[in-house]
């Protein structure tokens, strides 16, 4: 709701409360333990190879992105990775996030875990709360979740055991392990199968009836609601969800912005440099640039000749605002420590990506001042970026 132009979340139940909270609690341990951790190791492949971490190597606070990524040993604290096949054999001693086409969990993960992928396989412990978003997900037998389930995707199998509560939203949804929490679903298809073992209520909203096998057993109350999907009373804890995906928002920039660094450091640090240097001046270039394209390429489309230059230039565009939005959080991050670590010039490293990222994307909701910040420093970047490229053509 809305009370003095500011809007405040209000809390239904109390276990949403607990979800929302815990939710924001991650992203400030994410920074936390990113930012003021004493050590951080970083592996990023290049385009194609892989990651390895071979059974008995111990890694702590890892950061890594690659093709195929195995991670056979056990990492002290925290992992965070992204790759096309993501693999964990070892244990994680904290949280875990992951984003990647195929993500398959069979070590156990100490605290939290939040996972994006297409297809996401948990054989594993969990020792609190399990976040996904995906298009297929199975929790295996061998899996346990002691917090509570968080799922967003196509297809769910629940095999394991849930000691928790479990939020679903889904296509089809197959319920067929150990669950003590309460249950809510949003699906359009619900099986419960014959090893299910529901001990607390179970409330879905569905277009159709679940389908119970004969040997299930379903201890408490069934609630079904043949309601729309989008009544806003009945979607499971909407804003936890808004705030999960927000959350994966953030580890994918603050992966691009690692990747951005680790390869392309001298260029980005002449960016970030150049900009903060004269920020007015910057601000300017990167509004005329933002104003004037679209107007340069309408004129051009207008013409026979001019509709290929027309789209490449929209290309180009595309891309400029895409990595001034990117680069304008290193920009803040190397701005603020500067500033709160008294140094005379400015730099660029994975502490200036995790810190600038995490600042920029919650003040975002802050009404106007968040809206002008990110403004002022996607402006003050795409000046920049500009300058420095109109600075290269000129010299070739």
């Amino acid at each position: 709701m809305k009370r003095d132009g500011i809007f405040f979340i209000k809390f239904k139940t109390m276990k949403q409360k607990k979800f929302i909270l815990l939710t924001l609690s991650l992203i400030v341990l994410f920074f936390a333990s990113t930012f003021f951790a004493s050590a951080a190791e970083f592996r990023f492949a290049k385009e194609g190879q892989n990651i390895n971490v071979g059974e008995g190597e111990r890694v702590e606070n890892f950061y890594t992105v690659g093709n195929i990524v195995s991670i056979d040993g056990d990492v002290s604290n925290d992992l965070y990775t992204a790759g096309n096949v993501i693999t964990i054999e070892g244990d994680v001693e904290n949280n875990f996030a992951g984003a990647g086409r195929t993500v398959i969990i069979k070590g156990d993960v100490g605290n939290n875990a939040h996972i994006m992928g297409e297809t996401v396989i948990i054989k594993g412990t969990v020792t609190e709360d399990l976040f996904i978003a995906g298009a297929s997900v199975l929790i295996e037998k061998s899996a346990m979740i002691a917090g509570d389930l968080v799922i967003g995707a196509g297809k769910v199998d629940i095999e394991g055991s849930v000691l928790g509560d479990v939020y679903i939203g889904g296509n089809e949804v197959t319920l067929n392990g150990r669950i003590i929490g309460k249950t809510k679903l949003a699906v359009d298809t619900l099986k419960i199968g014959k090893n299910a073992e529901i001990v607390d209520d179970i409330k879905y909203t569905s277009s159709k009836k679940a389908q119970i096998h004969e040997d299930a057993r379903v201890l408490a109350g069934l609630d079904f609601d043949k309601k729309a999907l989008n009544a806003s009373s009945k979607a499971p804890d909407t804003a936890g969800l808004l705030l999960f995906l927000l959350l994966l928002k953030i580890a994918a920039c603050i992966v691009t912005g690692l990747v951005l660094v680790y390869f392309f450091n001298k260029k980005i640090k002449a960016v970030v440099t150049g900009g903060l240097k004269n920020v007015w001046g910057n601000i300017g270039v990167g509004f005329a640039v933002c104003l004037l394209t679209p107007v340069v390429m309408i004129i051009l489309a207008v013409t026979v000749v001019g509709i290929q230059l027309a789209g490449l230039l929209l290309v180009l565009y595309i891309m400029l605002l895409a990595l001034s939005s990117v680069i304008a959080s290193i920009a803040l991050g190397s701005f603020l420590i500067k500033v709160l670590k008294k140094k005379e010039t400015f730099e660029v490293s994975w502490q200036e990506v995790v810190l600038g990222v995490m600042i920029l994307k919650i003040v975002w909701f802050v009404p106007v001042i968040g809206w002008l910040l990110c403004a002022t420093f996607s402006l003050l970047t795409m000046g920049s970026i500009s300058k420095l490229a109109y600075k290269s053509i000129i010299k070739k």
